[in-house]
């Protein structure tokens, strides 16, 4: 091939890639009240703080990927991991979730309780 069709390619190429990146990242949508209503904040990346206007969640929406939700900020506290669906009264389910982020998975020897509560109130 030669080099004045290699760049092109090359560009074209590092595009997909990223392109690639953003499809699979998660995205999830946590609400100010129950049942998947009030002011909603939509994320797709680690946010440590997740209060909105002066309130932490009381539900979720994860669209994609697997989330863990802390009930502290910096992902401190008790933390479970979500899996997509609706999580309609997360607040009575968790308690307060603070912070979140997406994670790939669970490790084999992460605690129990974790894969518990996330099949437990998946809905």
């Amino acid at each position: 091939m030669p080099k004045r069709h290699l760049l092109p390619t090359v560009a074209l190429a590092a595009l997909l890639g990223i392109a690639g990146n953003a499809l699979a990242q998660g995205q999830a949508t946590f609400y100010s009240w129950t049942d998947l209503a009030g002011t909603d904040r939509t994320v797709a990346n680690p946010v440590e703080d997740l209060e909105i206007e002066g309130t932490l969640p009381r539900s979720a929406l994860i669209r994609s990927g697997r989330w863990e939700v802390c009930t502290r900020p910096g992902y401190r506290g008790r933390c479970v991991v979500l899996e997509p669906g609706e999580y309609r009264k997360l607040y009575e389910q968790f308690g307060y979730v603070a912070s979140a982020r997406e994670i790939s998975g669970i490790a084999e020897d992460e605690p129990t309780y974790r894969r518990y509560w996330a099949r437990r109130y998946r809905r």
